[in-house]
């Protein structure tokens, strides 16, 4: 089935086919992206909006057909959105993708809490720097040659860029992406909706911001001298499972040594809401183990 994602009556017409087809959808993969590279002081608004047509208002028309036939199916399902590490970790000359990507998982975080109640989860994907395997990266087909230009490297060079700055020193796969969504979308997740699963070997630049977005804190003055390590040690001071208070935070402050930094909590998160919401207390999500269509948004 061939859906362009931007266009409304394509998606409804592939769900529709989907559906006839395999009896129904049980899992939805907005998948399509496209990137463009510009400063922002070069941008064209036509790349901007050709970026946004696909990235994000694209997953909207998607995430708008599936909640439609998940609701009237009522046996829940599963929704996992491709957002990327630039969503907490953006890149200079890639506001056009950055910006995208921040809306998609923000979309991502709403559907969770609105498909909640039909059972429906919905986990989003940060992944970074998938090049391809035997399948060439279309996308780093376009913004590669950019890249390698801006930091005097050749093709190899580049990867090997990506790969060293990750914690774990791994080139990151579209079979390691491909694995994540399966786990998520499988019973294994069952207890998992409104989630950030990073698959990018370990950005540290990303990761303040994954815990920042699991905690519900905005940090917006830190001292210089506060390293990382310290700033997540100043985050565990609110823990997710309890609803994160000055009171913790500040103690978490002192406890590291640094009781002049600033952070200022602005909401809490217990097990029923936010990120780590389910189906509220003593609810429970149906079962999902239906094997029917799996639509995966493609451009085509």
């Amino acid at each position: 089935v061939t859906m362009d994602v931007t266009d409304a009556a394509s998606v409804a017409a592939g769900f529709s086919a989907i559906t006839v087809e395999f009896g129904g959808v049980d899992i939805v993969v907005p998948n399509a992206g496209i990137a463009h590279v510009s400063t922002l002081r070069d941008m064209k608004v036509s790349d901007f909006e050709r970026v946004l047509s696909v990235n994000l208002t694209g997953t909207m028309i998607v995430l708008h057909e599936a909640a439609k036939v998940f609701q009237a199916q009522g046996t829940g399902g599963s929704v996992i959105v491709q957002a990327s590490k630039n969503v907490f970790a953006p890149g200079g000359s890639f506001g056009a993708y950055s910006a995208s990507k921040a809306g998609q998982h923000q979309l991502g975080k709403i559907a969770a809490l609105e498909l909640a109640e039909h059972g429906v989860r919905v986990n989003m994907i940060n992944a970074d720097a998938v090049f391809g395997d035997a399948v060439p990266s279309g996308l780093w087909a376009e913004v590669g040659p950019d890249r390698m230009k801006s930091r005097g490297l050749d093709e190899q060079g580049l990867k090997d860029y990506y790969r060293d700055r990750s914690l774990l020193k791994v080139t990151v796969t579209p079979t390691h992406v491909g694995d994540a969504v399966v786990f998520l979308a499988s019973d294994l997740a069952s207890a998992t909706t409104g989630v950030t699963f990073t698959v990018d070997g370990g950005v540290a630049a990303a990761l303040l911001g994954v815990a920042l977005a699991g905690l519900g804190l905005v940090m917006p003055r830190v001292a210089d001298a506060v390293t990382l390590r310290e700033k997540l040690l100043v985050l565990l001071g609110g823990h997710p499972s309890i609803k994160a208070s000055q009171d913790s935070v500040r103690a978490a402050a002192e406890a590291v040594g640094r009781p002049d930094a600033s952070f200022l909590p602005v909401a809490t998160l217990t097990g029923d809401q936010g990120s780590l919401a389910t189906n509220g207390p003593g609810q429970r999500a149906p079962q999902h183990t239906g094997r029917r269509g799996c639509a995966q948004s493609a451009l085509l």
